[in-house]
């Protein structure tokens, strides 16, 4: 008999065992802990089977006070289904279940899955017999445990053209949080779009991130300090995600976004771990990451 799938309001959840729980799955990312959510997120309750055996974040926004709609976070490209056990994430009746359960909170629902439990769902063809409408998003990944040599073989010509080496340059960690934050707006807010409230959601973000020292953010300078391109990378569990990166127009003809990934890869190479890209569907992004060898790692995104 299926034990029983419970909808929990945020002040019901037990946080001890919720993030015992992500840290132990076999899907673990670093966009589930409460503590990330808690950033991200207007307000999230959660599904749970089995006494936190499964758990699943459940993102939501209040409307006109009282009325709850369903959406997908910010910052927070993977969520879904999480457990140590592949079992219960392959298991159809409870993937009904969860399913039954946001119907029950929502008249309509968004939610991504992870590359783990896609697998499981696409290769079940539970979402074509159940006629779940959904998009596969893309997603790259690049496997650091080989050698840098070999990594370096399998650059595109395109990108290893474009390691050409900049004279009087130096890549260094930046610490000036909001300085980054103003020249990312600075060069890409006219294609990202975002408001104030997230590019404050992400200054709490990046700053969460390096107080329990998983953060990165490094920039490429010329010798007048200049600064020609940067990147912020959270490190959890073996993954690397590439969460925010931007380059100044003035030197875009340098490459620095290509001499940054390409340092951070000499860095973290013949590790047992991950550099996600987190990907793109602009296809000149899409091609940009795969110069560096990496792979596709898709995942599914659920619009109910």
């Amino acid at each position: 008999m299926m034990k029983s799938i419970k909808y929990l309001r945020n002040s019901e959840i037990n946080f001890k065992k919720w993030d015992f729980c992500i840290k132990n799955s076999v899907n673990v990312k670093v966009y589930a802990f409460s503590w990330y959510l808690d950033i991200v997120a207007s307000n999230w309750d959660c599904i749970v089977y089995d006494d936190y055996k499964m758990v699943m974040p459940v993102v939501f926004k209040r409307q006109l006070g009282f009325f709850k709609k369903n959406y997908h976070p910010i910052f927070c490209q993977q969520l879904g289904p999480f457990s140590f056990s592949k079992e219960l994430l392959r298991d159809e009746n409870i993937i009904e279940s969860i399913f039954q359960t946001l119907i029950a909170q929502f008249s309509n629902y968004k939610i991504s899955i992870n590359h783990v439990v896609y697998c499981n769902l696409i290769q079940s063809n539970y979402l074509q017999k159940n006629k779940v409408s959904f998009v596969e998003r893309i997603n790259l990944e690049l496997d650091l445990s080989m050698k840098y040599d070999q990594l370096y073989k399998n650059f595109s010509s395109n990108t290893k053209r474009n390691l050409r080496p900049i004279p009087n340059s130096s890549i260094k960690r930046i610490v000036d949080v909001k300085y980054f934050i103003s020249l990312y707006k600075k060069y890409l807010n006219d294609v990202i779009n975002l408001n104030s409230s997230q590019y404050q959601i992400m200054y709490k973000l990046i700053i969460s991130c390096m107080h329990k020292n998983i953060g990165v953010l490094q920039g490429l300078f010329d010798n007048k300090n200049n600064l020609l391109g940067a990147i912020f990378v959270i490190h959890a569990f073996k993954r690397h995600i590439l969460l925010f990166n931007f380059s100044n127009t003035k030197y875009y003809r340098l490459s620095p976004m290509t001499h940054l990934i390409n340092d951070y890869i000499l860095t973290h190479a013949s590790k047992s771990e991950v550099l996600d890209f987190e990907g793109s569907s602009l296809l000149g992004v899409k091609r940009f990451y795969k110069g560096f060898g990496a792979t596709e790692k898709n995942y599914i995104y659920i619009n109910q």
